[in-house]
């Protein structure tokens, strides 16, 4: 149970991080650009890509782990 519940913790820090970075960015800028939706939709699924890595990594390894430097470079 503590393996799902860090590896749930560790997939989700990439979203969390381009979605939070992608809010700052619109809310800073007065129009909305049809070019930086596709910019940050692209981040997000590769963010969301890389979260599931990071999921699947950490579920089948366990937590302690995945964060030891042999382990923890992809």
């Amino acid at each position: 149970m503590f393996n799902f519940l860090c590896a749930v913790v560790i997939g989700l820090c990439p979203i969390v991080l381009v979605l939070t970075f992608g809010y700052l960015v619109f809310t800073d800028l007065a129009s909305s650009n049809d070019t930086l939706i596709f910019i940050f939709g692209g981040l997000a699924l590769g963010a969301f890509w890389l979260g599931l890595l990071l999921f699947k990594s950490v579920r089948n390894q366990g937590f302690l782990k995945f964060i030891t430097s042999l382990y923890a470079s992809p």
